[in-house]
């Protein structure tokens, strides 16, 4: 690893905010020049002048790809949210596609400086690697096919011959272990969030548990498909680091509090996340504060302008989140 200094916008306290893969692609670039202003200190990544983060890439609203082609962006909440405090840094991104069931033991041995996944901050998690402050609050959630099993409106509903889909590596995954199984409910693990929904649609399972957001993102494009049921977890998403790494935490810490006392930074989902409107008993959400939702001014801020490129092998996997 190279040190470099970086220079960033000013800085004042950090202050604690209250409140988962394809050949190599270009995604829209990022704007990475550093603002006039106080020093944030030295901040050690993998490449000098680059912060190397890993996702999944598939999983709406967080990290997807929308259009095709020449048109493919590179969009979501926590894109634009961590180009945004890059750029406070004074590094360009670069995007590298991960597994989310190793995402982070990988993160510990240093293939990528930093994970932006929709990563629940957990105690188990924290041993192995270290997290931002929380960014956004979220639950999980169950998702039923109307279609084929209108009678299923809770978990308590499911039992002996019900299965449910769970994600590798989740904190959904977790809870239907704790809280399913016991009721006889089998469950079918994936590698991909959005394979959970086509096999729901399909008849192949009789719910999901999954995070809310990305599932109510989700069934958008699945009228058979319905979230019916809120499953409060108290969760909430930070972005990791490595533990070797402690100058790039605080770095992220320090730019994500002035960028919330700021507020002059709009995001391409501010005010369409789940959890905005209130929507279906939603109650995920940013957490309080960053962001707004009353942000009057400043540029817009799309997932890129200066190089931002997207790493990955054929043959590597995406996952969802939480």
């Amino acid at each position: 690893m190279s040190r470099f200094r970086i220079i960033a916008v000013a800085l004042i306290a950090v202050t604690m905010l209250a409140a988962g893969c394809g050949s190599d692609e270009t995604a829209e670039p990022a704007d990475s020049s550093p603002s006039a202003g106080a020093s944030i200190g030295d901040v050690t990544t993998l490449t000098d002048g680059t912060l190397l983060v890993a996702s999944c890439l598939d999983y709406p609203p967080f990290e997807y790809f929308e259009g095709s082609g020449d048109q493919r962006e590179l969009k979501g909440f926590d894109v634009d949210l961590i180009t945004a405090i890059a750029g406070e840094i004074g590094l360009e991104i670069e995007w590298k596609k991960a597994n989310f069931d190793t995402i982070f033991t990988a993160l510990q041995s240093n293939q990528f400086d930093a994970v932006a996944a929709a990563s629940t901050i957990t105690a188990e998690r924290q041993v192995v690697v270290d997290f931002s402050d929380p960014y956004y609050a979220s639950r999980q959630a169950l998702t039923v096919n109307t279609e084929e099993t209108p009678d299923i409106t809770t978990t308590d509903d499911l039992g002996d011959g019900d299965t449910v889909a769970v994600q590798k590596g989740t904190t959904g995954k977790i809870f239907a272990e704790d809280n399913l199984v016991d009721q006889g409910v089998e469950l079918k693990t994936f590698d991909l969030a959005p394979d959970m929904f086509t096999d729901l649609e399909a008849g192949g399972v009789q719910g999901i548990i999954n995070d809310e957001p990305a599932s109510i993102a989700e069934v958008e494009s699945r009228p058979s498909l319905e979230v019916i049921e809120p499953i409060d977890t108290n969760e909430n998403y930070g972005f990791a680091v490595s533990k070797d790494n402690p100058e790039l935490l605080a770095a992220i810490n320090a730019a994500m509090a002035f960028l919330d006392r700021r507020r002059n930074v709009r995001l391409d989902l501010l005010g369409v996340l789940p959890g905005r409107s209130g929507s279906r008993g939603v109650r995920s959400g940013l957490t309080v504060g960053l962001f707004g939702p009353a942000i009057d001014e400043g540029p817009r801020l799309r997932s890129g302008r200066g190089p931002s490129r997207v790493r990955g092998g054929r043959n590597s996997n995406g996952n969802g989140h939480g």
